[in-house]
């Protein structure tokens, strides 16, 4: 169904040396190559080049800088302008993701095409949380990125123009719904993860400290103010906590987290296959996610999932982990102290998580993909223009 995908830039080399930096064990080399599109005829790819490239490397290097929300919105609205201006192939059919497709939505729209819009996030109302989270945390904030009403304006034009909005889960569902966006003008799709091949748990090391992961960026709206919290309530217990991600809250909130936890930063991806298997359980308090695809890749590695119901339905409450309520540090430590003092339940729901995640295959998200799309289109069955954005 694919005519083109369409993408602000590809990395200037093959798949060979993409393979060589993947295993580089440099973060930023590893990155990139994972840019390098698979399995997408080369005919149906248009990209910036190397112009593009250059232009991604430079704003990369402005946010490590300090630079914040406006500079994203217009990285993101010079993307759409640029695809505005390309000739397409042949297609009934466009989908855009999220704050990077207006321009080139308005031109679809004008041209009578469906279109779609996937929407990545709960846009403002996730903002206005995690600003809610900095003054109920001061000693967590102040290296978080605040985006400009302009940012979620371009989403709510986004929304207005689109024929059908895809979210990733009910959450971000529930949150377009109250911005005021019709229910049934949303249809909601989970994301897709390719889990390794092994159909059992990788054997584990017994040990007398359960081994709590958390991977994934360091945020307040991610919850990580609760997991120290519950750290802390643990502090005395055969439980160690390892946070992997890079850093949005303040060096003085780490340097104030209890001896049971330590913070290694951000970890390559080529690293973090090994990284998961040293661990016994995955811990995603998350306040607020489109989705979290974190949970499916800790679970294919055998890692039972304590999380929130604000993100991607993926865990199964006492299956394949546990659903707690969130902003609650006593709640996700009596979960985490329930696989301390009951291993056997650790090794059941292990073999269950493995199972679980390959239900969330590209092969399913195709086929739900593809039925939406049809069934919304009244029938069309043409070819789809997909928008990926550089970001």
């Amino acid at each position: 169904m694919l005519a083109a995908l369409v993408t602000g830039y590809v990395p200037p080399f093959g798949q060979r040396l993409a393979k060589v930096f993947k295993t580089s064990g440099t973060a930023d080399l590893s990155r990139l190559a994972n840019l390098c599109p698979r399995g997408i005829p080369q005919g149906s790819l248009i990209h910036g080049g190397l112009s593009s490239l250059l232009r991604h490397v430079i704003f990369k290097r402005r946010m490590r800088s300090g630079a914040g929300g406006e500079l994203i919105m217009e990285f993101e609205r010079q993307f759409a302008e640029w695809a505005s201006r390309l000739a397409l192939p042949d297609h009934t059919s466009f989908m855009g993701f999220s704050y990077s497709s207006l321009e080139l939505m308005e031109k679809e729209r004008e041209a009578g095409r469906f279109v779609v819009v996937i929407q990545i996030d709960a846009a403002e109302f996730h903002q206005k949380l995690v600003l809610e989270e900095a003054k109920l945390w001061p000693n967590y904030a102040g290296v978080g990125i605040e985006f400009p009403k302009e940012y979620f304006e371009r989403a709510r034009r986004e929304w207005a123009l689109a024929d059908l909005i895809l979210v990733n889960s009910t959450w971000t569902r529930q949150m377009l719904v109250g911005e005021g966006v019709p229910e049934n003008k949303i249809e909601t799709i989970p994301l897709a993860y390719s889990p390794p091949a092994a159909d059992t748990p990788a054997p584990r090391e017994e040990k007398v400290e359960l081994s709590v992961l958390w991977l994934g960026n360091v945020a307040l709206g991610k919850g990580i103010q609760y997991l120290v919290e519950a750290a802390r309530l643990l502090v005395g217990e055969p439980v160690r906590f390892t946070v992997a991600g890079q850093l949005h809250v303040s060096k003085q909130a780490v340097k104030a987290a209890p001896g049971n936890m330590i913070f290694v930063g951000p970890i390559p991806s080529a690293s973090v296959a090994a990284f998961l298997d040293r661990g016994d359980v995955f811990v995603f308090p998350t306040l607020s996610d489109g989705f979290g695809i974190t949970q499916i890749e800790a679970m294919a590695h055998g890692l039972p999932v304590i999380t929130t119901p604000n993100c991607g339905e993926v865990v199964e409450h006492g299956v394949t982990g546990y659903i707690i309520e969130p902003r609650n540090p006593h709640a996700l430590a009596n979960a985490i102290h329930l696989f301390s003092r009951n291993r056997d339940l650790l090794r059941t729901m292990a073999s269950r998580c493995v199972c679980a995640a390959k239900s969330f295959g590209p092969e399913v998200f195709g086929v739900k993909l593809r039925d939406i799309l049809v069934g919304r289109s009244h029938g069309t069955t043409g070819a789809i223009a997909s928008l990926r954005p550089a970001t």
